[in-house]
């Protein structure tokens, strides 16, 4: 229903930041912060591979079609969910889903990062 075919596309490395609380209330005298609590905070950074989507094919008048999709796009979010977090069988099944059903996705083509949305609907 959205005119797409969707592939994996080998890995790609994610950098996932974590903020880990150190000394979680480091509570000092009166004097020296005027009552106040101080919370230190330290970065985490987690790194690993996720796999990558693109766009294999797209039907000529699809609803992705339409609205500008097109071979090679990079697939980064679908629903403002990271689209590493779903496997290829959900994709595809998120895309034929439903007729009416919106789907919004963040793209990435030749490095130029782009949001679209479109609603899938039945070809016949």
């Amino acid at each position: 229903m959205s005119g797409l075919t969707v592939e994996h596309d080998g890995m790609v490395v994610v950098k996932d930041v974590e903020n880990s609380v150190l000394n979680s209330l480091n509570s000092q005298s009166a004097n020296d912060n005027n009552g106040s609590i101080t919370i230190q905070v330290n970065p985490k950074f987690k790194f690993f591979l996720a796999p990558s989507f693109v766009i294999a094919e797209i039907r000529e008048g699809s609803p992705a079609a339409i609205i500008g999709l097109k071979k090679g796009d990079e697939i980064l979010k679908i629903n403002r969910r990271p689209a590493y977090k779903f496997k290829l069988f959900e994709i595809i099944s998120l895309f034929s889903s439903e007729e009416g059903k919106v789907i919004s996705m963040e793209i990435s083509r030749n490095g130029v990062k782009s949001k679209v949305k479109f609603t899938l609907k039945k070809v016949i």
